[in-house]
């Protein structure tokens, strides 16, 4: 979370401002980390797809019902061609897609491996700002790139404790002594 502030907050240097804006970005965050659990749990049960076409419509139901309290209606002359194509593409590309082939990869990884790998978003949206419009990353950017890198790694690392094989029996044949060991593993 410190890294993506890095990354997202405003500020100049190190002086970080928040802002409501930031405040509904932190709650909506926290519904995207509860949307990620429940999909964990879900996708082990029912078809990516099948899924996919429950999350849309309840999405769809609660976004339609925020747009009719908070928004006016529009006219047919906001859908221009060049608006129905973008509609299309966030919906069809950006969303149905990406979120069926998220369904997927939940329904075979580990929720907690997919949370971590949905974590890198904000890292390539810099990355391709960076590639693509040219856009410049200063010390702050920088620091949360590394932050946030750094809690991937951690949090895939792996330590095992390391085991000594210990003595099962002792015997003595001829006056040697002699051990009979057992080596046990970690289970993984």
């Amino acid at each position: 979370m410190i890294g993506i502030g890095f990354i997202s907050l405003p500020g100049s240097g190190f002086g970080l401002a928040f802002s409501t804006g930031d405040a509904l970005t932190m709650v909506g965050a926290l519904l995207f980390a509860l949307n990620l659990v429940l999909e964990g749990l879900f996708a082990k049960k029912f078809d990516p797809l099948i899924l996919t076409l429950y999350e849309f419509f309840i999405a769809g139901i609660l976004f339609l019902v925020g747009a009719v309290i908070f928004e006016p209606l529009p006219t047919a002359a906001s859908f221009t061609p060049t608006v129905s194509w973008s509609m299309l593409y966030l919906i069809v590309g950006s969303t149905l897609v990406a979120q069926t082939f998220q369904n997927a990869a939940f329904s075979k990884i580990p929720a907690t491996q997919g949370s971590i790998i949905l974590c890198t978003e904000s890292l390539f949206g810099i990355l391709f700002a960076v590639v693509l419009v040219h856009e410049h990353i200063n010390m702050q950017t920088a620091l949360g790139f590394v932050l946030i890198f750094c809690a991937i790694l951690l949090s895939e690392l792996r330590t095992q404790p390391h085991h000594r094989p210990k003595a099962e029996s002792i015997a003595v044949e001829n006056g040697v002594v002699r051990h009979h060991l057992r080596i046990s593993h970690p289970q993984e």
